[in-house]
């Protein structure tokens, strides 16, 4: 930690400091040494085997990073404070500001932590009415999953972003890059989607890839191939990853259940989303940082129920909706082949 107390007053981590005197952890109230070597930044730590929330060890990026976002922060009239104890949450911020009258939390994250904690500490924070904002460090910037990616999603300029701090250049990095289509090169132009998700999942399907074996069992006991879903069952947007599972698997997932159905089996609306939504329970990625999210689950849905329609599966009538017709699998791959040369590349 870099704030202590001595005789009431908050104290900053510093080479010049008197290291006789007696600091005081401001959150537990304990006594904390000052520790400064040759190459570490100096810090306060507290004693062996405390219990104090405030007692984590640091690396030396994330007491250098918290320095430099206190400075950025202090530069542009922020107000910034070190490490504030609230006690009614019982957290304490890496650096607290104030923009327009509005509080912030910025934390530094270079260690790891579960969503379940991530969670817990943004509620704590929006109890007092404090916006929080999380900036990842180095051990973050190897390839993320889908699951740590949509742990730290937050919105930015109402854009899905992943933020970072780098202490090389001390600023903040924007990534937006997280947006991409499954099963493809993030490079793929859109109008080869298609072609190369088929290939895709050939390859999975013989190196028996465990993100798709489960969903290629469902359809073998369904008399069907994988490979040969319809093309409906493609998903061919390039989107910021909110399932645990490849958005096109559910999408077959939901294809199977409806041939479990007889032709003219109907829902009104909100049977047919509720239906959905048991499908699909189990498969969402947990959003940490972000409100709302189960509008955008159920946006997710609607979409693909917009496809059902437009391929005449489903017929929706005012708020009735009716299942039409199976939806149809290939016979092979050269059919499938075929049939996407045939589609005009803007339906593709």
């Amino acid at each position: 930690m870099i704030a202590a107390k001595l005789n009431g007053k908050i104290v900053i981590a510093d080479k010049k400091i008197d290291r006789q005197q007696k600091y005081i952890c401001p959150a537990c109230g304990s006594v904390v040494i000052f520790k400064c070597g040759a190459i570490k930044l100096p810090y306060f730590a507290h004693q062996k085997g405390s219990e104090c929330a405030s007692s984590e060890g640091e690396t030396e990026e994330h007491l250098l990073g918290k320095k430099q976002i206190f400075q950025w922060a202090n530069l542009n009239g922020y107000q910034p404070r070190y490490e504030v104890y609230l006690s009614e949450i019982k957290q304490r911020p890496d650096i607290l500001i104030e923009v327009n009258g509005r509080r912030i939390a910025i934390e530094f994250q270079c260690s790891p932590i579960s969503c379940r904690r991530l969670t817990e500490r943004n509620q704590g924070y929006r109890q007092l009415n404090i916006e929080v904002i999380w900036a990842l460090g180095k051990p973050y910037r190897h390839k993320l999953t889908d699951e740590k990616v949509a742990q730290f999603t937050q919105l930015f300029q109402k854009r899905f972003c992943i933020l970072f701090w780098n202490t090389e250049t001390a600023l903040f990095e924007y990534n937006y890059e997280f947006c991409h289509f499954e099963l493809c090169s993030k490079q793929l132009s859109r109008r080869d989607v298609l072609s190369q998700q088929i290939e895709k999942i050939s390859q999975k399907l013989r190196a028996k890839s465990v993100d798709l074996m489960q969903i290629a069992e469902q359809c073998y006991l369904n008399h069907h191939d994988l490979r040969l879903m319809p093309l409906i069952a493609h998903f061919q947007e390039s989107a910021w990853p909110i399932m645990t599972v490849k958005r096109s698997f559910f999408q077959v997932e939901v294809l199977l259940a409806i041939e479990r159905l007889p032709i003219g089996y109907s829902w009104d609306r909100k049977e047919w989303l509720e239906w959905l939504q048991s499908l699909s329970a189990g498969r969402w990625l947990d959003y940490c940082c972000v409100l709302n999210i189960e509008q955008l689950r159920l946006q997710t849905l609607k979409e693909f129920s917009q496809k059902l329609i437009k391929g005449e599966i489903i017929q929706k009538d005012n708020q009735q909706i009716t299942l039409v017709k199976y939806p149809v699998w290939f016979q092979s791959e050269i059919e499938k082949l075929t049939q996407i040369k045939n589609v005009p590349k803007r339906e593709r």
